[in-house]
This record gives structure tokens, sequence and C-alpha cells, in this order.
């Protein structure tokens, strides 16, 4: 068997132009933790995926529920 050769990979970075990078440093760095850490929640599953969704967890239905989650995750 030869040996593989590895392709260099680009990083995203490397391809946004510099203004989504600024923001997703600001994102990354300066609000929440500030750790580089970001929280992404599926808010709008319900409407992507119908109402079906929310039967197993009846709260998802409660809009104020998103934001206690969003607190609880910090």
């Amino acid at each position: 068997m030869a040996p593989s050769t590895l392709t260099p990979q680009k990083s995203l970075l490397d391809v946004l132009p510099p203004g989504k990078r600024a923001r997703l440093h600001r994102l990354l760095f300066e609000y929440g933790p500030g750790q580089g850490t970001l929280l992404f929640l599926p808010i709008d599953q319900g409407i992507e995926h119908g109402p079906r969704d929310f039967f197993p967890n009846p709260d998802s239905k409660d809009p104020e529920y998103q934001f206690r989650l969003a607190v609880e995750g910090g």
C-alpha cells in the first residue's frame, strides 16, 4: 500500500470576509462567558419539523422556556 499524502485543510477563518471574522470573534469572545464558546438553541425546531416535536417535551411550547434554557446553559 502506498503512503497517503495529506492535503492541508483551510480553516473556515481563512475564507471568511474580514467583517464576518470580526463578528464571529465578538460572538465568541466578547459576549457570554467570553472563552470562545457559543451556545446555539434550536428555537425554530417546531416550525421546521412540526408540532410533534413538542410532544416529548411539553415545556418547549412555552416561549419563556427558551429563555430559561439559555440562562441555565450559561
